[in-house]
């Protein structure tokens, strides 16, 4: 494995997911890219590895183990990306790019999230921006 490289079958392992030739193609897709894709995005990608139904089962799998988060990002579709680090993203309503925002909201909005709809606990929580991008902008 090069530095830029991840080893996909040992972060499926330690998730507790058999690492399958597709799912270490999966793994290593949104790796490379660093960026959400779609399903269909991530079959063009694949080359031949896996088609739709597989693809949909592995995504499924793995984002049930932890290893991808899905998001939601207003589009026709779920877009999903390595769970690797804990981060948002601003979205061009325009052309559709994307950027990550590696800022976060202070944990103690979480907390006060939390009291304020009574919940025991927050896990976890999503936050995305959208608007136009400098390039649209410029058009």
């Amino acid at each position: 494995m090069s530095k830029k490289g991840i080893d996909a079958a040992a972060l499926l392992r330690d998730a507790g997911v058999r690492a399958t030739p597709q799912r270490i193609r999966i793994v290593e897709i949104l790796h490379a890219r660093h960026r959400p894709l779609s399903i269909e995005a991530l079959v063009s990608a694949g080359k031949g590895v896996f088609d739709m139904t597989t693809a949909y089962r592995a995504v499924e799998t793995l984002w049930k183990s932890g290893v991808v988060r899905r998001i939601d990002l207003k589009q026709q579709h779920a877009l999903y990306e390595l769970a690797e680090d804990h981060h948002h993203h601003a979205v061009c309503t325009s052309c559709g790019a994307i950027q990550d925002v590696s800022m976060c909201i202070s944990p103690s909005l979480d907390e006060k999230v939390r009291r304020a709809v009574g919940f025991s606990r927050v896990d976890s929580h999503a936050l995305e921006f959208f608007g136009i991008c400098n390039a649209c902008a410029k058009k």
